[in-house]
């Protein structure tokens, strides 16, 4: 029989307790029919994919206190200080086209947005591609990665990241003039379980929305969330720049852009600058 320090037992008593009270009332269907939750790992989304490839079931949840290396997008990093934001995965086993893998992360965008404004209730927008933004600093964002075998989409992996207390004054000069959090926001804590309990309701209600009835209602949800549409815009990617009017998201979530030459130019990678 294995025996633990009392340490150890200590620490996975308190681990216990923060699941059994984000799992009290959590109303889902699926989204956290199962949940896992860490002290620190390099990033819930190598967890994730871990636990995807063992063959976890859909729906799955990896939650961490902090990541060691935590991800954003085009390979930048997450800065995720211990206990005092949400780093969260979610294991998804949609079964859609791997080119329409990228609506996946219109759905997370909403249900994060949405579930923030109900529990801070601070005015959330979504930068596009993935940004959780108030006002012009950036609050979250969200991560998609897939396993596929040949084209057989295996699995989804949503990464969701929000700064919720941490102290955005700790983080260097070019991090605090873009990114804020939500008690810098309301200048309180926030209870952190309720937020984790509120974006897996918003998230399971979403994601039962596109695969009962396609992205038509995510789109619309997304379009009334975001603060690039209608706006002139600057989309740098890796190889070129693309100059014009955001004025909507095509069904595979490519940023609709039209020049001026009233061209319109499907984006599906790049980053976002209002002019």
């Amino acid at each position: 029989m294995e025996e633990f320090s009392e340490e150890e037992l200590n620490r996975q008593s308190k681990i216990e307790n923060r699941k059994s009270k984000i799992k009290r009332g959590l109303s889902t269907g699926l989204i956290g029919s199962e949940i896992h939750l860490f002290e620190d790992v390099i990033s819930t989304n190598e967890v994730a994919k871990g636990f995807a490839s063992e063959g976890k079931k859909e729906g799955t949840v990896i939650i961490s206190e902090s990541q060691s290396k935590g991800k954003g997008r085009a390979g930048r990093s997450w800065l995720s200080p211990k206990g005092v934001g949400i780093y969260l995965s979610v294991i998804l086993k949609p079964n859609i086209p791997s080119a329409d893998v990228s609506q996946l992360t219109l759905v997370a965008g909403v249900a994060a947005a949405q579930a923030i404004e109900d529990v801070s209730r601070l005015l959330v927008s979504i930068k596009w591609p993935n940004d959780l933004m108030i006002g012009k600093k950036k609050l979250g964002g969200i991560l998609l990665e897939t396993g596929s075998t040949g084209s057989t989409l295996n699995y989804v992996i949503i990464g969701i990241g929000i700064n919720v207390n941490t102290d955005i004054s700790s983080f260097t000069q070019e991090v605090r003039s873009t990114a804020t959090s939500i008690k810098d926001e309301k200048g309180v804590s926030l209870k952190r379980i309720r937020l984790i309990r509120r974006l897996l309701e918003r998230l399971d209600d979403w994601y039962e929305i596109y695969i009962s009835g396609g992205i038509g209602d995510v789109i619309e949800a997304w379009s009334d969330l975001s603060n690039t549409l209608n706006h002139h815009i600057v989309v740098t990617s890796s190889d070129r720049i693309t100059k014009g009017v955001a004025v909507g998201i095509s069904h595979n979530g490519a940023l609709l852009v039209k020049q001026a030459d009233g061209c319109v130019e499907e984006v599906m990678e790049g980053d976002v600058t209002r002019t």
